[in-house]
């Protein structure tokens, strides 16, 4: 099992990938502003599950994706906010946890969609504040049990499944 830190300000260009060892990979964040605001943060999916966790800390980039066609990548929002600034059709297969005061933020006119259910999203808030949010998978923004949230400021959701519905 790896575990990686990410700390300070970085100012390089182009996305962020984590991809997982054999073992597993672990991304702490030391810092709020660690990866750029116009990077998008991919998780590549392997034959373990990938964490992503804030660590207690605010976090922005351009957006979320998943690549490979196993596993189950989580970010970990704990009490604090992912705001996701423009995506533009990305595909994020993975799963959000959170406690109470989490959030993922979706900004920008793109398109994002979900395929990962996040049955763990206890007490989190998904936020859509423009573009669309194309659900592809059941308890996107968890279960019925944890208090978990939908709050729609603008921009619009699709289902990303038309042969079986989707449902919220």
């Amino acid at each position: 099992l790896g575990e990686l830190r990410l700390g300070g300000a970085n100012t390089y260009t182009g996305a962020t990938l984590v991809d997982p060892a054999a073992q597993g990979t672990i991304v702490r964040l030391t810092g709020s502003g660690v990866i750029p605001d116009g990077s998008v943060l991919t998780i590549a999916r392997g034959n373990v599950n990938t964490l992503f966790d804030l660590n207690g800390n605010d976090e922005t980039v351009k957006s979320i994706s998943t690549t490979g066609a196993t596993g189950a990548p989580v970010i970990a929002l704990g009490a604090k906010v992912l705001t996701l600034a423009d995506p533009q059709g990305e595909t994020f297969a993975g799963a959000f946890t959170s406690s109470a005061g989490g959030k993922v933020v979706k900004n920008g006119a793109g398109n994002l969609i979900l395929t990962g259910s996040s049955g763990n999203f206890t007490d989190g808030e998904f936020v859509l504040n423009s573009g669309n949010v194309a659900i592809g998978a059941v308890n996107i923004f968890g279960t019925n049990n944890n208090n978990s949230k939908l709050t729609i400021n603008g921009g619009s959701m699709s289902n990303n499944a038309p042969a079986t519905g989707r449902s919220m």
